[in-house]
Order: C-alpha cells, then sequence, then structure tokens
C-alpha cells in the first residue's frame, strides 16, 4: 500500500510538473485554410495558411507532408504572411517573408522562426508528384493532409480545403468524399470544392478524396482501372456507412457505460456504508482488549497485513497466554562498542511444554528461539536477532554473514506469519474473498471497457492493441504481486491516460468516473474483512486508544504494565507512547520488563529492526551500483507517414 502511493504521489507530481511545463510553453493552431490546384499532369500544387498562436518561446516551426498517394514532394516553402488579410491564391510578393527550410527524416520540414508570445500565419508552398491517379475511365486524388500519427500532436481548429480543378466542369460529373470525425463536403462548384471540418483532432485522420472524369488530365498518361468507378464509389458509401453504424454503436456502448457508472457508484457507496455499520457494529471495551492475546489484537487491529511488529505480537503472545516469561538482561559484549545499543534487552524464556503449543506457536519457536537450557527448554534474548551492530557496519566486519543472518530471518518471519494468517482465515476471523474478487473482476472491467471504446471510437489497431495488450501485462503482475496494490493503481492511472485519448467527450467522461470510482473502491476496501466477532473487538481497540490519549495509564494497572505498554506499540505511534507513559511512576516498572526497557530509551524490538535494516550486503563491483550518479541511456525515434504541423 505504501508503495502504491508513493507511485501515485510521483505520477501525480509528474503529471503536475508536465502540466507545469506545457503551460509555461504551448502552442495553438487555430485555423488552416488549404488551396490546393490540380494540374492537368497528375500534380498538385498545394498551399497552406497556418495560423499560430504562440505561448512562450519558439525557435522553428514544422510542417510534416504525408508520404503516401504521391511519388514525392517536389518542392517545397515556408513563408511569414506579413498581410493577415491576404488569401491563398491572391498572394503578392510583398505580402510574403520567406524562411530557410530544413528537410529532416521523411518528409518533414523545418524552419528557424524565433517566436515569443503571439500569434503569426505560416504558409506552406509545396508540390506532390503524381498525387493524382488517372485512368482510362476517372481520375482519382485521395490527399491525408493530417494523419493518425505523432506528427499530428496537437488539434488543428477551423480547417477550410479547398481544391481547384484544371477547368470547369459539371458538379454532378464527380464525386467528393471526407475522412474524418466531423468534416464534410460544404460546396461542390465547377472549379472549386469546398471541405470544412471545425477541427481535425490530434492524431485522427483528416483526409479528402475526389473521383472526377480523367478526360481533364491532358497532360497524364492514362492506365486502366484496377476497379470500376461504381465499385469504388459503393466502398466509399459502406465506410460511410460503417461510420454512421459506428457512431450508433458508441451511443448504444454509452448507455452501457452510464450503466456501469452508476452500478460502480453503488458498489462503493455499499462498500462505505459497510465499513460505517462495521464500526458501529462493535460492542467490546477496553478491559475486552487487556485480556485478549496480543497476536489476535495485531491480526485484527492491521486486517491481517503484515508489518515489523508482527514479531513483537507473537512474543508477547506466549508471555501473555502463559507460555513464556520475559525479564530484562544484560546484552552481551558484542554490543558494548556500539553507542546505538541498550544496555540491557527482553530474555524470554519458553516455560509451556511442546505438547501445549499450537501449530504456529512451534513453528515460531522452531524458528527464533536458538538457545537451549540446561533441562532443554528454549529461550531467547532478542539481541540474539540482532543484524551487524555500529562498529561491525563501519568497519564492514561479517557484514555478508549478518545479511544473510537477516535476510534468513526475515523469510522465517513472512513464513511464520503466512501460517498465522491462514489459521486466523481458517477460524473466520478474517475474509479476503471479497478483495481479490474486486481487484480482478473490476480492473478487467476497466480494460474491457476502455478496448471497446477505442474500438466503437475508431482508434487505430495499433492503439488497441497498444493498451490491451500493456494492460493484460500489467494485470497479470498485478496478479502475481497479491501483497502490493501499486500495479493495479498504477493500470488504473494508465488507463486514465488512454482514456484521455478518446475521441468521444461523453464516452471519456465516463470512463474517467468508472476508473477513478474502481481505483477508489480497491484503496478503500482492506484486503481482508473482519468477522462479527472481530469488529466488536477493532472497536475495542479504538476505545483503547481514547482511553489511553485522554487519561494515560489508569490507576492500579501496576500488574498490566506490560500489558498496557504491548497494547500501546500495537496501536500508537512512538510520539504517542510517550505521551501516554509520561506520567507513569518509574517505581512500578521493576515487574514489567518491556515498559521498563522502553521507557529508559532502551526499546529492544527497535534496536532489533533498525539493525536489520542496517545489515545490508556490500555492492560487488559488476552491480552497477554508483555512488553519487546513475546508469542512463539516450534512445531516438524515428518517423511515420502521416502529415501533421507543430513548432518548437
Amino acid at each position: 500500500m505504501k508503495a502504491g502511493i508513493k507511485i501515485s504521489i510521483i505520477l501525480f507530481l509528474f503529471i503536475a510538473f508536465a502540466q507545469m511545463t506545457a503551460d509555461a510553453k504551448s502552442y495553438r493552431i487555430d485555423e488552416v485554410q488549404i488551396r490546393a490546384w490540380i494540374q492537368t499532369d497528375g500534380n498538385v500544387l498545394v498551399n497552406e495558411k497556418f495560423t499560430y498562436t504562440f505561448d512562450g518561446a519558439f525557435e522553428s516551426v514544422r510542417r510534416s507532408v504525408h508520404q503516401v498517394h504521391h511519388d514525392g514532394v517536389e518542392w517545397f516553402e515556408t513563408y511569414e504572411l506579413l498581410d493577415d488579410e491576404a488569401e491563398l491564391g491572391f498572394l503578392e510578393d510583398g505580402d510574403l517573408k520567406q524562411l530557410k527550410v530544413e528537410r529532416e527524416e521523411g518528409n518533414t520540414y523545418r524552419s528557424p522562426f524565433k517566436v515569443k508570445n503571439t500569434a503569426k500565419h505560416i504558409v506552406y508552398a509545396y508540390e506532390l508528384k503524381n498525387a493524382v491517379k488517372t485512368y482510362d475511365t476517372y481520375s482519382d486524388l485521395t490527399i491525408p493532409f493530417f494523419g493518425t500519427d505523432g506528427n499530428h500532436d496537437v488539434d488543428i481548429n477551423n480547417v477550410t480545403i479547398d481544391f481547384v480543378f484544371p477547368e470547369k466542369m459539371d458538379p454532378a460529373d464527380y464525386t467528393a468524399f471526407f475522412h474524418g470525425r466531423e468534416g464534410e463536403v460544404e460546396e461542390k462548384g465547377p472549379a472549386v470544392i469546398r471541405f470544412t471540418s471545425p477541427v481535425s483532432k490530434m492524431y485522427t485522420l483528416t483526409e479528402t478524396r475526389l473521383l472526377f472524369p480523367s478526360s481533364i488530365m491532358k497532360d497524364q498518361e492514362k492506365a486502366s482501372a484496377p476497379v470500376s468507378l461504381k465499385k469504388v464509389i459503393a466502398s466509399e458509401e459502406k465506410r460511410m456507412a460503417e461510420a454512421v453504424l459506428k457512431e450508433e454503436q458508441t451511443q448504444n456502448y454509452n448507455k452501457l457505460l452510464e450503466g456501469l457508472a452508476v452500478g460502480l457508484g453503488s458498489l462503493g457507496a455499499i462498500v462505505v456504508l459497510g465499513m460505517l455499520i462495521g464500526r458501529l457494529r462493535g460492542r467490546n471495551n477496553m478491559s475486552d482488549v487487556l485480556d485478549a492475546d496480543p497476536l489476535l489484537l495485531y491480526m485484527v487491529h492491521n486486517r491481517g497485513k503484515f508489518t515489523y511488529l508482527a514479531l513483537m505480537a507473537g512474543l508477547y503472545s506466549l508471555i501473555e497466554r502463559g507460555k513464556a516469561s520475559a525479564r530484562s538482561e544484560k546484552t552481551s559484549s558484542r554490543f558494548l562498542s556500539d553507542p546505538k545499543a541498550p544496555d540491557e534487552t527482553l530474555f524470554v524464556h519458553l516455560t509451556a511444554s511442546e505438547e501445549t503449543l499450537s501449530v504456529h506457536e512451534k513453528y515460531f519457536v522452531s524458528l527464533f528461539f536458538k538457545r537451549k537450557g540446561r533441562n532443554g527448554s528454549a529461550s531467547l534474548a532478542l539481541t540474539d536477532l540482532a543484524g551487524a551492530t555500529k562498529d561491525e557496519k563501519n568497519n564492514k566486519r561479517h557484514t555478508k554473514t549478518y545479511h544473510s543472518k537477516v535476510k534468513t530471518l526475515k523469510m522465517n518471519e513472512k513464513e511464520w506469519f503466512s501460517a498465522v494468517l491462514m489459521e486466523a482465515k481458517e477460524a473466520g476471523l478474517l475474509h479476503g474473498k471479497w478483495y481479490q474478487m474486486g481487484t480482478k473482476a473490476l480492473p478487467f472491467l476497466i480494460l474491457a471497457a476502455v478496448t471497446l471504446a477505442y474500438y466503437f471510437n475508431q482508434q487505430s489497431s495499433f492503439a488497441i492493441s497498444l493498451y490491451a495488450g500493456g494492460g493484460v501485462a500489467l494485470l497479470l503482475f498485478a496478479w502475481l504481486k497479491v501483497k502490493r496494490k501499486w500495479p493495479l493503481l498504477v493500470f488504473h492511472v494508465l488507463s486514465l491516460f488512454a482514456a484521455a485519448q478518446v475521441y468521444h467527450e461523453t464516452t471519456m467522461l465516463l470512463l474517467f468516473s468508472i476508473i477513478t470510482v474502481s481505483a477508489l473502491i480497491i484503496l478503500v476496501v482492506p484486503r481482508h474483512v473482519l468477522s462479527s466477532p472481530a469488529l466488536g473487538l477493532k472497536a475495542g481497540i479504538r476505545d483503547f486508544k481514547r482511553q489511553a490519549r485522554k487519561e494515560g495509564i489508569p490507576a492500579g494497572a501496576e500488574e498490566e504494565l506490560d500489558k498496557w505498554m504491548i497494547r500501546s506499540m500495537l496501536f500508537q505511534s512512538r510520539r504517542r507512547i510517550r505521551k501516554i507513559w509520561g506520567r507513569t511512576d518509574r517505581s512500578m516498572l521493576s515487574a514489567a520488563p518491556l515498559a521498563s526497557l522502553v521507557l529508559t530509551d532502551q526499546n529492544p524490538h527497535e534496536f532489533l529492526v533498525n539493525s536489520w535494516k542496517g545489515s545490508v550486503a556490500p555492492p560487488s563491483p559488476s552491480s552497477g551500483y554508483t555512488d553519487g550518479g546513475v546508469y542512463t541511456s539516450d534512445g531516438g525515434g524515428g518517423g511515420d507517414s502521416g502529415g501533421g504541423a507543430g513548432a518548437d
């Protein structure tokens, strides 16, 4: 959980930083006017007027010309338009200031253009060779002005595309199609045809297609048509019908998403209500907490989650159940040179016979009680489990030995705790099925919902495959790492980014709400749900914490000081413990070894945990570790074939 929170915070900060960066330097394309002249030899001369609004300082502008449906770019020029009122097709020399052009990979052209916090008009002029495909019965001109790739990485607003024919013809003799989400054929004239679109969304196709008589292409050789004009038109009409069908399917899909959003919202409300009812159902009081087994209290308080205090809960479970005794004892000579080591530690002696121990108690004793007395009874000093001392770490003595020891101890501790957790589940104290079902069903619903939204919104096959494949891989990893929530949270964050790419606004907003509610449910729902008796004990723990905060240790509790101390350690922070125990009479601590050690700043468990943290393996020369540096690698990327425009 902590890792998930950390990653969420990092992602939030990354997004915030990216947003601040975008706010500091960004640009818009407010309008694009395109005028293309069809030449009788099959070439197409294109003039484009881009209206940019720059927010921040920029060094250049660029235009990427599509690489399909023609035999190359004959020439390319860039101009700054000095007269805002000048129109394409009627430009004069004084209206333009030519800019230097540098060709980059593919058909991307960049022009140095220093500008800051202003609006500018840029004219791109170029000629496409053999862009018209002329056959004996018809001519075909298809131009994807803005494609679905990374070159088209901003929205392009208010797009107007005019084609000028070599000669006038009857509008009934030619057919026009617009391949885009919102565009249309606005006007069909004898000499000019106009396409318009309120916006060309980033990464979406804006393409025009003209089918007209080949007789006007007087200077171009004519080949046999591979497909009849009737079939071409039928194919285009089918494409348009499919687009209409996709829109209808999207509307129906949005209704399904609305139902899913309502269902998840209701589920979230039920979860919150259930947690509130669970708090009200508890009826145990503080005395029940003092009488309860510390290990049981630990499992209820932490809902079966493993923490560093599990070892102390298991140890004092034996002591309070009368199966072991505890006293304070001088630490061994190994710790005398360590200024942070306590002078005394907790010594625990097993008093019960092996036959009276439960399964997990036997396992606990076998793992940690390594001392043997004359009568064969086992015992343990907490320093027996300690890692390297400060002096040993500084001098790098036995570092590998203690690292191996601590690694084994940690593994043993988790294995023992897994056995305790299994026993708690079998006894009906904890239930984990709801969490397991939720962490599998909800992310799968999100994966399916976003993938289907991509399909209905006509996203590219690459985008669908990338999200679906990446989502499945991440979910498989999350389901393997069942003890961690952060992979699921990362999946939800990435799904939010994916949903942001959906074109249909209603679909996008519904996906946002579904993903957010799903993430909140997974965050809020505990890994294990408490049974009714456990809920009662949970209420008693809350009473204990309130009593300890307000009144401290009650009078007459001299014989139960260690009980109070172990519960304070399990339920309270270190600062709270100092405040609660600040008024305790030190003369009463002789029969409370744990309380005595903690209150004299010799907390044996705290020292043990710190020694484990410090017993790390030394880095090997080939491990890739460096002091004060990291390894990095830089890579480049390739271009793609679609059209787009931008600034840097």
